[in-house]
């Protein structure tokens, strides 16, 4: 209740806007604009953290947590600001989490800047690395366990991480190699195809779980809502993060077993239960294409928030690799290839360079060349993300941007929807091997802001 009264302390006129999405279950609010200012939180869902705090839009005032990815300006630029907004709402100032490297400079430069504005004290700045589990849940600053000196997801070289980019879904390019008509041709063979498709689909996520599960110690015992820091490669040292609910289940050799061995390995003194993790969502922060792409927990997310610097195409791919960024068009080949498996994929992090409405366009031109690419044939789009993602209501559309024609309509599919200062289209993918694959490929939210630097 604090935190929904000190959003209240700002006149609504005042508070930038943000995109707010809600999908899977979740809310997200997004503002973005590369090189401008990001910030993407979770405020609600019992969640309550931001992922970067380059401006201190109105829904980051309730969180508690702030998740640096790294230490571009445009990412952390608000974090002194945000402590004393906390502070004039009564609030403790966010527990702040950063990449180790940059750690401790970056708790320096809060607290010099808290120190100058008067008596606001700054959140203090934990370094936290692959391994870490952050806890969301029991208690109001969120707690940090170190993950046992497990690095099992330690980034690997620039090599291998192109490679294992590129062979980034092999269940899943695998099992939805085989063409829809082929599939098609029997109701057999459909039904073959989606069973292949769901089934690699559900590996993939389990694969994900397993391999985060695997070997730390801080989730022994533990349930509730935890982040985890998940290796990235950017110009400087940097890191995404990954929302996820632990859990715990019968010990797997234990599951066939009976009642009474059950009993048997409990009164001997052994632990009979294993920590499970459900994954909730990803956010990338920026990040090379590749570098995304060879995390399977960033892939298989439900919801994955990730950066799509460039578009056009004067700066393609290479370029965008090179400047340590994503382009649109690594991603529409993902998308169209089935290599993210989730159900929401978020772009952020847009240039100035297109503008909303020019970013609406070539996003969606990339994702149909990519479908034409691979032989898939296109229906149409449901503009309405088909369910999995929708604007929340209230979400602040601040006016059309010029030289766009259209409006936004739940349903509709009009393009471009009505652009604006918040976000400008949500597409869902009506596709012809959408049956025979088993499941669809993730709805994609373009949120591309307007700015006048």
């Amino acid at each position: 209740m604090a935190a929904s009264g000190a959003a209240c302390l700002l006149p609504v006129d005042h508070q930038p806007a943000a995109l707010t999405i809600e999908a899977c279950g979740l809310t997200i609010c997004v503002r973005s604009v590369a090189g401008v200012h990001t910030a993407t939180a979770f405020p609600k869902d019992g969640i309550r953290a931001c992922f970067d705090m380059g401006l201190a839009h109105g829904r980051t005032l309730g969180c508690s947590a702030t998740f640096v990815t790294h230490g571009h300006m445009d990412h952390i630029a608000a974090l002194a600001h945000h402590a004393g907004l906390r502070s004039m709402a009564r609030l403790p100032p966010s527990a702040v989490f950063a990449p180790a490297a940059i750690a401790a400079e970056l708790s320096s430069a809060v607290a010099a800047l808290a120190a100058v504005s008067g008596p606001s004290p700054a959140g203090e700045v934990l370094p936290v690395e692959c391994g870490d589990v952050v806890w969301l849940h029991s208690k109001r600053v969120p707690a940090l366990q170190a993950g046992a000196g497990l690095r099992a997801d330690a980034l690997p070289d620039d090599a291998a991480l192109r490679q294992g980019g590129e062979q980034a879904s092999a269940v899943g390019a695998a099992a939805a190699s085989t063409p829809a008509s082929a599939a098609a041709e029997s109701g057999a063979g459909a039904a073959a195809g989606a069973a292949a498709g769901a089934a690699a689909a559900a590996a993939e996520r389990e694969a994900a779980m397993r391999a985060l599960v695997r070997g730390r110690s801080a989730l022994e015992g533990h349930r509730g809502l935890c982040v985890m820091p998940i290796p990235t490669v950017h110009r400087v040292a940097s890191q995404g993060y990954l929302i996820a609910r632990a859990g715990k289940q019968l010990r797997e050799d234990l599951q066939q077993a009976g009642p009474e061995a059950i009993k048997a390995a409990s009164a001997a003194g052994e632990t009979v239960t294993q920590p499970t993790l459900e994954i909730l969502a990803a956010v990338t922060g920026d990040t090379i294409a590749a570098g995304m792409l060879a995390q399977p927990a960033f892939r298989c997310a439900p919801v994955l928030v990730t950066e799509c610097t460039l578009t056009g195409p004067d700066m393609g791919p290479e370029v965008a690799a090179e400047r340590g960024h994503t382009h649109v068009a690594d991603l529409a080949e993902a998308w169209a290839g089935r290599q993210l498996t989730g159900r929401v994929l978020v772009l952020t992090h847009l240039s100035t360079r297109e503008g909303p409405a020019g970013h609406c366009a070539l996003v969606r031109a990339a994702l149909e060349e990519a479908l034409s690419a691979r032989g898939v044939a296109l229906r149409g789009w449901r503009v309405d993300g088909g369910g999995d993602a929708k604007f929340a209501a209230g979400s602040a559309f601040a006016g059309d941007v010029p030289g766009v024609d259209g409006e936004y309509a739940p349903g509709a599919d009009t393009w471009p929807p009505r652009a604006c200062a918040a976000a400008v289209g949500i597409l869902c993918a009506d596709c012809d091997d959408d049956e025979a694959a088993g499941w669809r490929r993730p709805a994609v939210v373009c949120a591309a802001h307007a700015h006048q630097l």
